[in-house]
């Protein structure tokens, strides 16, 4: 029996977006949110794997300046309006570069079991999805 994707078990519709925007959206947000002494390290990572080996060192570096953790639970029953009810980029190990809300992302997230990013604009609103716990909000002006 084959594999059901985590989109066919929530149904939802895989709509990919250019590569081209998915590498400017993965870009400006490790440009943006990481610290800055790290980002040529991950800006190496993505050109050579656009996500399995940035991931791992992104959230570790991540700019508590622009990002803020919240991890009163793994996922919010509420989101943050800001970031809610909008369609972003999810960008994650299995399903890289789709367009889709920050409510399908988290479910996605979750049921991969993968850390992600929901990129809303190019380096100034984003969330990062840990696969484990918490999320952070992150906004560059």
């Amino acid at each position: 029996m084959a594999k059901v994707s985590a989109l066919e078990a929530l149904s939802i519709e895989r709509r990919e977006i250019d590569e081209s925007l998915l590498t400017e959206h993965l870009q400006a947000f490790a440009k943006a949110f990481v610290y800055e002494n790290y980002y040529s390290r991950i800006e190496k990572l993505i050109d050579r794997d656009p996500w399995i080996k940035a991931t791992k060192e992104i959230e570790k570096h991540l700019n508590e300046k622009f990002c803020s953790k919240s991890d009163e639970q793994s996922r919010p029953d509420v989101w943050n309006n800001e970031f809610s009810g909008k369609e972003g980029i999810y960008i994650a190990s299995d399903n890289i570069g789709l367009l889709m809300s920050l409510e399908e992302a988290s479910k996605v997230s979750l049921l991969d079991c993968t850390d992600a990013i929901f990129s809303l604009e190019a380096g100034k609103l984003a969330v990062f999805l840990n696969h484990e716990w918490g999320v952070w909000y992150c906004r560059h002006t």
